[in-house]
């Protein structure tokens, strides 16, 4: 059955969306005190990582908005305001 896992009133395609980028959000406080207990935070590689996973939420976030406005088959001027709500928090 397609829709066992996620109600007859989303498409698979939302929920696809939904789930992957779920998954992408990092646990930010989480690595870094994993950089600051294995003295990885001042080396580069612990630079790189930190840096990528804030870029990385940063367009997660609003994208995870669309795919709320979307589940939700709000109108498009709803999911605009959804998504300039949470780049702005």
């Amino acid at each position: 059955d397609e829709h066992k896992y996620f109600g007859a009133n989303i498409s698979f395609g939302t929920f696809y969306l939904f789930l992957s980028v779920v998954m992408s959000i990092s646990a930010l406080p989480l690595l870094a005190r994993i950089l600051i207990e294995c003295k990885l935070m001042s080396q580069p590689v612990g630079i790189l990582a930190i840096t990528t996973a804030t870029v990385e939420d940063l367009i997660s976030w609003p994208v995870l908005g669309l795919c709320l406005g979307l589940a939700s088959k709000s109108t498009p001027l709803y999911i605009l305001w959804l998504i300039l709500l949470i780049l702005g928090a």
